[in-house]
């Protein structure tokens, strides 16, 4: 049950940076129209290639601060604080 809670918040916080970052590329390419139709299009396709790297990456840094912590996280099922981690 830890490791579902560990992995839906990797993958939560995997989104938010693929949605972070497709609101940067969007600001920064003054060309584009942006509308939310293309956001959500861009948001998937960034999902798929760095979303689930940065959900892999804070699987692994919580388990290498588990691994070092002398106390056990107690993580809920949507944990805001992980989400800094991405």
């Amino acid at each position: 049950m830890k490791l579902l809670k560990i992995l839906l918040n990797s993958l939560l916080a995997g989104l938010f940076a693929a949605a972070l970052l497709a609101l940067l590329i969007a600001e920064l390419n003054v060309n584009l129209r942006v509308t939310p139709g293309f956001l959500a299009a861009l948001t998937l396709r960034l999902a798929l290639t760095y979303g689930l790297a940065v959900a892999l990456l804070s699987v692994g840094i919580f388990v290498l601060v588990q691994f070092f912590s002398s106390r056990t996280a107690r993580l809920q099922w949507f944990y805001p604080s992980f989400l800094l981690l991405s």
